[in-house]
């Protein structure tokens, strides 16, 4: 399927997902994705080129999102996926600490009942992140795998929902 088709399908879920969760009030709805690609050398390594692409593709792909907050761990990997979408929104990056997904949802279910959100973290976190918000379990997520756009909805009533997109790099 040509990149260009796979994109504007990829759009047009998410345009149809993000309209739904605004004509629900009350629905906090959170956008949790793994950094993109980052180079391998180094304690604190920053994006790639094809990884600054896709941080691009994340932000064109949540443009329509109406983003409230947008955090992310500390790293320059993460700090620099998180980048793009957060100027799009004219929002500043809120840095949370990496391995406690468990504060993280605390902060975001006190702090953001019914808004919507991005959170940045890392192959070992994401996983932990959704299971933080009572989304159940996702795969592991391999080493080379940066594609991945989790969209966790939590109603009021406190019922957790979760759909997997793929954020390509050329948009």
């Amino acid at each position: 399927m040509p990149k260009l088709l796979v994109s504007a399908v990829l759009g047009l879920v998410l345009a149809v997902m993000i309209g739904l969760s605004r004509d629900k009030p009350g629905f906090t709805t959170v956008y949790v994705v793994r950094h993109a690609e980052a180079e391998h050398a180094g304690d604190d390594p920053g994006l790639t080129d094809v990884g600054v692409a896709r941080a691009e593709a994340l932000a064109s792909l949540l443009r329509s999102a109406d983003l409230d907050a947008v955090y992310s761990s500390p790293t320059q990997r993460t700090m620099q996926t998180a980048a793009p979408t957060a100027l799009v929104h004219e929002l500043d990056v809120s840095p949370y600490p990496p391995k406690d997904a468990e504060g993280l949802a605390e902060r975001i279910a006190r702090d953001h009942v019914g808004q919507t959100l991005l959170v940045v973290g890392h192959s070992n976190t994401v996983p932990m992140i959704v299971q933080a918000f009572g989304a159940g379990t996702i795969d592991d997520i391999a080493h080379d795998e940066h594609d991945n756009l989790y969209v966790v909805t939590i109603a009021p009533n406190g019922d957790v929902g979760i759909q997997r997109l793929r954020i390509p790099r050329d948009r």
